[in-house]
């Protein structure tokens, strides 16, 4: 052949749509890691449990295969799309990140609420609870680093695929 262009879907034989995969999936951890740093640097401390408790995780919700970009042109666009979540399992977070509302609160089992106020024990029927303001951590944390992470990405993911050659 004198003259032509030959491309190959591999990388130094491995599948480049598994190191594409890879490298995607290194590059939204890397985004969750900063995330959480931030989430962590602005969550309030009371007894550092919110602070300890926030974590992140990556996940995919495809399954791995290609489909065609366009009917039979031969080129495929990826099926997995990463995501990182960002969060914590402490009950009390969404109270702290969103703030409450005044309510009441009942006795469900009993008559009445019973609990200590000022070293005495006190029957109550009903408390009123008063509102209480948010202390957003994690919203803030994105909003801090979204700028960084859309500006860093690509070079995140140029970084990751060629460590997987």
């Amino acid at each position: 052949m004198a003259s032509g262009v030959t491309w190959s879907n591999s990388m130094d034989g491995n599948n480049y749509a598994t190191a594409m995969d890879k490298a995607l999936k290194q590059a939204v951890t890397k985004a969750g890691i900063i995330i959480e740093r931030q989430a962590v640097a602005l969550a309030p401390t009371d007894s550092g449990r919110l602070k300890g408790s926030i974590t992140w995780r990556t996940r995919s919700d495809g399954d791995g295969v290609r489909t065609p970009a366009k009917a039979n042109d031969g080129v495929s666009k990826p099926s997995r799309k990463w995501t990182a979540h960002i969060g914590t399992n402490v009950e009390y977070a969404p109270h702290v990140e969103y703030g409450t509302d005044s309510h009441v609160v009942r006795a469900k089992r009993g008559k009445y609420l019973t609990f200590k106020v000022g070293g005495h024990w006190v029957k109550k029927e009903s408390v009123k609870i008063p509102s209480i303001p948010a202390q957003p951590f994690l919203r803030p944390a994105l909003s801090a680093k979204k700028r960084v992470i859309m500006r860093d990405f690509q070079k995140w993911v140029d970084i990751f695929l060629k460590r997987g050659k």
